[in-house]
């Protein structure tokens, strides 16, 4: 659930983001005042990134974490601690509490369990990533593989996107004078092709909020394979028929890759963990 509304929000996100670039500013009184449509897009982005930012900070105080173990009092006995609303525990306390208890075996010996190895911070590295990624079980390195191509082959799409509706679309020219027809052509593309992304991430939206519906029809997996396929015949499509409306209509179809990536791979390896732990249970 938590993944789906971080898509949601990173679709509606995107959307608004890219309806900036989309719209001519330069012909309204905004643009005209603050100089060029640039200095409106970068406008609107420090103030919403200034404004999210003050939300932030203020609308979830953090207090510090404190051993579970430390805090119980020597005079109240393990059978009569009862999980109180203010008190504040470790991260992985909540395996140490059961039914509005906290078991003080578990607590202790986690406590006793620990090292200065331990917890000492590794230092994530290349080659550690790289081992990490040679010793995981089959079924994980491969999604991490197919993860890596699909954020490569869809990020390398967004990133050029609006420079193929303005030149190969609409046959436009950058390099032209800016005064120039062919420059005029190409800027109208890339306004376009902003307008193409917002598609893509309103439609990521939705699919991310419909998604839980098609899992009980094609699965995790389907749902995986659905994405990329639909996002290669996509790419395929506006490639060899290069067309203004084709090319918006299409998409949709790279708002259901976005989708998938930000959330069908983080599902799998949950479904994975627990068939593991269900393995485990029935051995």
């Amino acid at each position: 659930m938590l993944i789906t509304a971080l898509s949601c929000f990173a679709g509606l996100g995107g959307a608004l983001g890219y309806l900036l670039g989309a719209i001519d500013w330069a012909h309204l009184e905004l643009g005209r005042l603050l100089g060029t449509e640039f200095q409106v897009m970068f406008f609107f982005s420090s103030l919403v990134l200034t404004l999210c930012f003050i939300i932030h900070l203020c609308s979830i105080p953090e207090a510090p974490l404190r051993d579970a173990a430390k805090d119980i009092p020597p005079q109240q006995g393990p059978q009569d601690l009862a999980l109180s609303s203010d008190r504040i525990y470790e991260y992985g306390s909540i395996e140490k509490v059961k039914n509005g208890y906290v078991n003080p075996e578990l607590a202790l010996q986690g406590e006793k369990n620990k090292n200065p190895a331990e917890q000492t911070r590794r230092t994530m590295t290349m080659k550690s990533l790289l081992r990490a990624l040679m010793s995981m079980p089959p079924h994980y390195r491969c999604l991490c593989i197919s993860h890596l191509i699909g954020w490569t082959a869809f990020l390398s799409n967004m990133l050029f996107f609006t420079d193929f509706m303005g030149q190969i679309v609409y046959h436009g020219d950058p390099y032209g004078a800016h005064n120039s027809t062919e420059f005029l052509i190409y800027q109208r593309g890339v306004e376009v092709g902003c307008w193409g992304l917002c598609i893509n991430s309103v439609f990521s939206s939705l699919y991310s909020y419909f998604q839980k519906a098609l899992v009980p029809y094609i699965g995790l997996k389907g749902l995986y394979f659905m994405g990329y396929l639909l996002f290669g015949l996509g790419t395929g499509v506006i490639g060899l028929f290069p067309n203004v409306y084709s090319t918006l209509v299409i998409c949709t179809l790279f708002g259901v890759m976005s989708s998938t990536l930000y959330t069908v791979p983080f599902n799998l390896i949950t479904a994975y963990h627990r068939e593991e732990q269900e393995k485990q249970v029935r051995c």
